[in-house]
């Protein structure tokens, strides 16, 4: 489908633009086609600023496609009645005329023409002239009509795109900022070139792309044109244009996660298609749905999948793939081995021939070798084409266990301190399962035990047991190595802490004898050793280095004494840490005395810290220690205390459930020293999963806790929460809401992607058929409701006809889009005829109108016989009685044909009469008589009409009817009774007073007659004749006094005469002279009006309107009318005056009645 959109942008600024650019325009006999302008007088009369006399002028205005033009007058001015000014709607003065003729000083009212051309013609005398006028004018165009585009073509593998237009389009409009590519993405409009430019138009462009069409691909064309009017106002507009790239060979290639499947595993399978109009069909070998995939095929076995890709225009391609099955291989059993077997063959495979791979491996054949691995447990790994198993190979080290020793002669000795079992022992006097026999003399023996390929061996020692004696020691002494003989035997007793090497802890066993015991095989020794106590109970004492008294500890046994730096008093055990260093943190040893022994204490003192930081938890975390690491805290043997401690003892805990939300203060109290800090517990903040629209616009969202900082996809202010979900994109994304990073809660928010509608494929009408049509409404989820509507079909005879709305909607979650169209159901196609009359008088028409129901209303087409053409109307005039007929087609119906009968009455025949030419105001006569032998009845048209055949008239035209009475026909005649032109004597008498003096006694005539060719003048004085010539004003002086009659005798062509005469009174000069006009434009020329004279004893002047009104009044022969009317300058115009006066030495008042002309 084709569409153009009109864009009325800012009409009113382009019309306003066009009137200040309109050009000025002066009165005179010219054409112009200009729309818009300024329109004035001719401005060629005096003084400046009036138009002339005797102007006789016509102005044209003529503008190509205009429906109206329209004059509007701001001001107007012309002499009253004999200047003036008319309007036609047409081309010249016989068009038909719209206003006038019109004059004076008010304004005409707005002037309006619709043929397209508006003719002003104006009209001057002889005398007055005024300012004219001052007008504009403007012209209403129809707006330009758009090309359209034609076809828009691409082609695959091409970065190209080639246009079309059924109207050529100027170059310059042809430019990529003009055109916007929509649809498949990927593509963009780069630059535009017409194809050709010739004339500075094309029909045709060609679009470049930045990416050449290598696939199918559907485009929408927009292209914004601004045209210009016949006025050169600018319209804008969108033309648009919908089309595919369907031409790209149809191909598909398979495509797999794997191709070699182990032990019966999985791959997916995915077509991927290529080219064609992407309506695809996927035909799948193994019966797979009607989808690209991906498709999972499990299998054991060699498997061939072959797909068959077709699109809707029956393009098609085939492509296979091979997926191999493969066994799961068996890499082994699991082994161990010491770490001095050397290299080993891993056994076990299958099947065979695999590839061996891991720590350890020497060769991918599988030889293990354990001096690479070193010793523990590794995973060696089998791979058999692709497919991989593994065993687990344990490596150690043979230890046969460690020295002993045995009395001569003594009992057997059992060897069961190896760390291997099931091996083998060999050497003297010992069997394979680890009996070793003392024999009796002292002797030592070396024995070795084998196990997996590896050997170790250990030492016996045969003799009698002596050891050295220990008197006594301090309980404070270090360890003691006991001395002794032979090795291999086993100490036990009282502070023994190796038995096998005899170490000895005086402080271990404690104050006191104690007996110590050395055991071989079959024999033993003892030995008592006395252990002198000194114990102070414990090695550091961690103190305060402010405190000036910490008591020590109560050592064991008391009595002793206390020395070393700080103390106080050596026998009670009084020390002071602050008489050491200088505050701060130090080490110091102490040491107290008795029974001659020493033992040492450690001072550590230690300020008690925790860090000032606010520790933040949430009220969910666990129990926590309130260790060095998050505190702070030092020394380590403090307290706490505080809300939520549950342990003050070292390291101390808290529980933020038990403290619960707030911020609580925490005191840590430490050898006499105290600092504290704050832990805030916050509650856990909640926030909940929820699903938007992407088209919901920017949303708050909620948690349970305020002060939190949000973040993740889409988060516009982090502080409030505020969402945009087109910032996120469709997709589901996790957002995260802290709490100073204590506490985080989560929510996932999904935006849903607004489905696209698309109905462009929907026309706007539909023939009313009964069958279902697919209207590919996209996309096919989607719910159409509305008249006719099954499924997503639609049945336009089901809808009926008429205009039905079509709703489309498509949901995707939360969101849901309409869309609408109006289709048109048209009828079955009808027709009926009416006529006028179906019997017509002769030379009479009749009226016929075709009327189309249904169908196609805007394709029907009216075919009439007879050549008469198309059309849903024929006048029809057949000068016999015939039948006509008319076919009624609309492209889309079965054709109507209506027959049309139309009689036809007998022709009336008349003969007509008439006098000779008469005088223009003479009197002839007029006659009609019957040419057949009807006896028509004749009724001459006249007012009052007349019956008789014959009738005496004037000069003119007339109508006379003559009716048939055998059929009620009747015909009107004209017979025209001419007449010589009209003759008119007429004539004026300038200067046009009732009486002139002697002086001034020179008369001219105006003349005003019409049709005269001869004749002449009397002036009444018996001076003689003057003869007649058209054009000229004869002027003739008067010798004397009296009334005298001027005679003016005329003739025309046809010696018809007229007469008309003027009476002429001559009076002697009085003492007084009178003006006729003055102008006062401030020029000081003539610029006030009275009288001039000698000897005036009496005076008094009156000056009045043309509707008498009182204007001036003075009784000051000197005193001037200056133009004006209670302060307000008077129009020009004429004025009458009464002026009376009486001479000095005089009885007689003379009064004078006249006319004035004020002229601006």
């Amino acid at each position: 489908m084709k569409h153009w959109r009109l864009w009325i942008i800012g009409s009113f600024c382009l019309l306003s633009q066009s009137l200040l650019a309109q050009g000025d325009f002066y009165m005179s006999n010219a054409t112009i086609n200009n729309c818009y302008g300024n329109f004035f007088d001719s401005d060629l009369g005096m003084p400046a600023g009036n138009y002339d006399h005797n102007e006789n002028l016509t102005f044209t205005i003529c503008v190509p496609q205009a429906t109206q033009i329209t004059m509007i007058f701001s001001q107007f001015c012309t002499e009253a009645v004999l200047d003036y000014i008319r309007f036609y709607d047409g081309p010249d003065t016989l068009s038909p005329l719209i206003f006038g003729p019109w004059s004076g000083g008010n304004t005409p009212p707005p002037i309006v023409a619709t043929s397209g051309c508006l003719t002003i013609n104006f009209i001057s005398d002889v005398s007055v002239a005024c300012t004219g006028w001052s007008a504009q004018f403007f012209s209403d165009v129809p707006p330009p009509i758009p090309p359209n585009i034609t076809a828009v073509a691409g082609t695959c593998n091409s970065n190209q795109l080639v246009v079309g237009f059924d109207a050529p389009i100027d170059c310059d409009s042809l430019n990529a900022g003009a055109f916007t590519l929509s649809g498949t993405p990927g593509y963009t409009i780069t630059s535009v070139l017409p194809n050709p430019c010739v004339n500075d138009s094309a029909t045709s462009a060609i679009l470049m792309l930045d990416n050449a069409i290598t696939d199918c691909a559907s485009f929408g064309l927009d292209f914004d044109l601004t045209l210009a009017d016949a006025c050169d106002s600018l319209h804008f507009f969108t033309l648009t244009q919908a089309f595919d790239v369907f031409d790209c060979p149809v191909e598909v290639q398979l495509q797999a996660t794997a191709d070699s499947l182990c032990g019966g595993g999985c791959a997916d399978i995915l077509a991927a298609p290529n080219g064609g109009d992407c309506n695809y069909t996927y035909t799948w070998s193994t019966g797979w749905p009607n989808i690209g995939g991906p498709h999972t095929i499990c299998t054991s076995t060699d498997t061939t999948i072959i797909v068959t890709l077709s699109d809707g225009q029956g393009f098609t391609d085939t492509d296979t793939i091979q997926i191999f099955a493969i066994d799961a291989p068996v890499a082994g059993p699991d082994t161990n081995v010491c770490s001095t077997f050397g290299p080993l063959q891993l056994i076990g495979a299958s099947p065979a021939g695999g590839i061996y791979s891991g720590p350890g491996i020497s060769s991918p054949t599988g030889i293990f070798d354990p001096s690479l691995s070193g010793l523990g447990s590794f995973y060696v790994y089998y791979d058999f084409q692709g497919c991989i198993d593994s065993l687990e190979v344990t490596v150690y080290e043979l230890d046969a266990g460690p020295d002993t020793a045995a009395c001569p002669g003594s009992g057997p000795l059992f060897l069961t301190g190896a760390n291997t079992p099931g091996g083998t022992w060999t050497g003297p006097n010992v069997t394979p399962t680890g009996v070793f026999t003392p024999p009796a003399v002292v002797d030592s023996f070396t024995v070795f035990y084998s196990a997996n390929g590896c050997t170790d061996s250990l030492t016996i020692y045969v003799d009698s047991i002596a050891l050295a004696p220990l008197d006594s020691v301090c309980q404070s002494d270090p360890i003691v190595q006991l001395q002794f003989s032979p090795p291999g035997g086993l100490w036990s007793g009282p502070g023994i802490v190796d038995g096998q090497l005899g170490y000895f802890d005086p402080d271990d066993a404690g104050g006191g004898l104690h007996t110590l015991t050395y055991t071989i095989s079959g024999c033993a020794g003892s030995e008592d050793i006395y252990v002198w106590p000194i114990d102070i109970g414990q090695n550091r004492l961690v103190v305060c280095p402010q405190t000036d008294t910490v008591f020590l500890p109560t050592p064991n046994p008391t009595g002793g004494y206390w020395s070393g730096p700080g103390i106080i008093d050596s026998i009670a055990g009084i020390f002071n840490p602050s008489l050491i260093g200088t505050g701060g943190n130090y080490n110091q040893d102490i040491f107290y005395h008795v029974n001659g022994c020493v033992d040492t204490l450690e001072i550590r003192a230690r300020n008690t810290t925790v860090d000032s930081v606010v520790l933040r938890r949430c009220i969910s975390d666990t129990i926590f220690e309130l260790g060095n690491g998050n505190t702070g805290r030092n020394p380590w043997n403090g307290d706490w205390s505080g809300p939520g401690v549950i342990d003050p003892n070292y390291p101390g805990e808290f529980d933020p459930a038990a403290a619960g939300p707030g911020l609580h203060l925490l005191y840590y109290d430490a050898n006499g020293c105290r600092d504290s800090m704050y832990i805030e517990v916050f509650p856990l903040p909640t926030v909940n999963d929820t699903i938007v629209c992407e088209a919901s616009g920017i949303i708050n969202l909620s948690e349970s806790v305020p002060g939190g900082i949000w973040s993740g996809p889409g988060i516009v202010v982090d502080t409030t929460g505020l969402f945009d979900p087109t910032l996120a994109g469709p997709g589901s994304h996790t957002l995260y809401y802290d709490i100073f990073q204590a506490c985080r809660d989560s929510m996932v928010i999904t935006v849903d992607s607004l489905p696209v509608i698309d109905m462009s494929f929907v026309d706007s009408a539909y023939c009313f058929i009964d069958s279902v049509i697919d209207l590919n409404i996209t996309p096919a989820s989607g719910t159409l409701t509305g008249p006719g509507v099954i499924g997503n079909n639609w049945n336009a005879a089901l809808a009926g006809s008429g205009v039905h709305l079509l709703r489309f909607e498509a949901t995707n979650g939360t969101c849901t889009v309409q869309d609408s169209a109006f289709v048109l159901v048209r009828d079955t196609l009808e027709a009926n005829s009416s006529v006028d009359s179906t019997a017509i008088c002769y030379g009479d028409s009749v009226l016929v109108d075709v009327s189309a129901a249904g169908g196609e209303t805007t394709n029907i087409q009216y075919l009439w016989s007879d050549s008469l053409g198309t059309g849903p109307s024929q006048v029809l005039q057949p000068l016999q009685s015939t039948t006509y007929f008319v076919t009624i087609t609309d492209n889309c119906s079965e054709p109507v044909v209506l027959p049309i009968d139309i009689e036809v009455y007998p022709e009336i025949e008349v003969d007509l009469l008439r006098s000779d030419t008469v005088c223009y105001d003479s009197t002839g006569w007029v006659s009609i008589q019957s040419a057949n032998n009807i006896n028509y009845t004749f009724t001459w048209l006249t007012n009052p009409t007349q019956n008789s055949p014959t009738i005496d008239v004037e000069r003119g035209t007339y109508y006379v009817e003559s009716t048939d009475p055998n059929t009620g026909c009747s015909v009107v005649d004209t017979i025209t009774l001419p007449s010589f032109s009209q003759l008119n004597a007429n004539f004026s008498l300038n200067p046009n007073f009732d009486c002139l003096y002697l002086s001034e006694s020179q008369v001219n005539l105006i003349d005003f007659s019409i049709g005269g060719t001869s004749g002449y003048w009397d002036w009444g004085d018996n001076t003689g004749n003057v003869l007649y010539q058209l054009g000229q004003y004869p002027q003739h002086s008067y010798a004397d006094s009296g009334q005298f009659t001027v005679t003016l005798y005329l003739e025309n062509e046809g010696g018809c005469f007229d007469i008309h005469q003027e009476t002429v009174c001559i009076e002697l000069d009085p003492g007084i002279w009178i003006p006729n006009a003055f102008t006062p434009d401030a020029d000081n020329l003539n610029d006030g009006w009275r009288p001039e004279g000698s000897q005036i004893e009496e005076y008094r002047l009156l000056i009045f309107n043309r509707w008498g009104e009182l204007m001036f009044e003075t009784d000051d022969f000197y005193e001037a009318w200056d133009g004006t009317y209670k302060g307000e300058p008077a129009k020009s115009d004429a004025y009458e005056y009464r002026l009376w006066y009486r001479y000095i030495d005089a009885e007689t008042v003379h009064e004078r009645i006249g006319q004035l002309y004020l002229i601006r």
